[in-house]
């Protein structure tokens, strides 16, 4: 009986040794819902609401973005992580997935209501973006969605509002 617990409590010490590193490791990002951010990746392609259509367009500055006046390249989580995602651009409306008459059509864009809006979610470098199972990724054209294996997890920076 004495061997049996020995060996239960081996087992469970080295569990919790092999598990605490894996735990302390994992940081989520968290977001300030009054703040705004950019979302890139590699330092240059950063989301960027173009005739509200949500793109990639590459920056070659952060300088430059947080000086300028581009309001699409602007988000922020007015509910935090997860929620939903709002781009300066339509302050009033969500980044979501329209509904096209086409599968071409079926893009992100910042100009939806509710319940077509986008969730937000905390990975552990940065921010996944996903409605259903339509995710938003960096092989995206024109805001078209792609597959779960296909989503990005974009980098958040916080970044000042445009000056009204």
């Amino acid at each position: 009986m004495f061997a049996k617990a020995f060996v239960a409590a081996t087992v469970a010490l080295a569990t919790l040794a092999n598990a605490s590193p894996l735990a302390a490791e994992r940081r989520d990002v968290t977001v300030d819902p009054a703040k705004w951010y950019t979302l890139s990746w590699d330092g240059m392609q950063y989301l960027d609401s173009t005739n509200s259509v949500l793109q990639i367009n590459q920056h070659n500055s952060f300088d430059d973005l947080d000086k300028g006046t581009d309001k699409g390249v602007r988000f922020r989580f007015p509910d935090g992580l997860p929620g939903h995602i709002v781009c300066e651009a339509h302050n009033d409306h969500f980044v979501g997935v329209a509904k096209g008459s086409t599968s071409y059509l079926d893009q992100f864009n910042t100009f939806q209501d509710e319940d077509r809006a986008a969730t937000a979610e905390a990975g552990e470098k940065g921010i996944i973006i996903h409605f259903g199972d339509q995710y938003y990724g960096r092989t995206n054209l024109i805001g078209t969605p792609v597959s779960q294996a296909d989503a990005q997890e974009w980098d958040v920076r916080e970044i000042s509002m445009v000056p009204l």
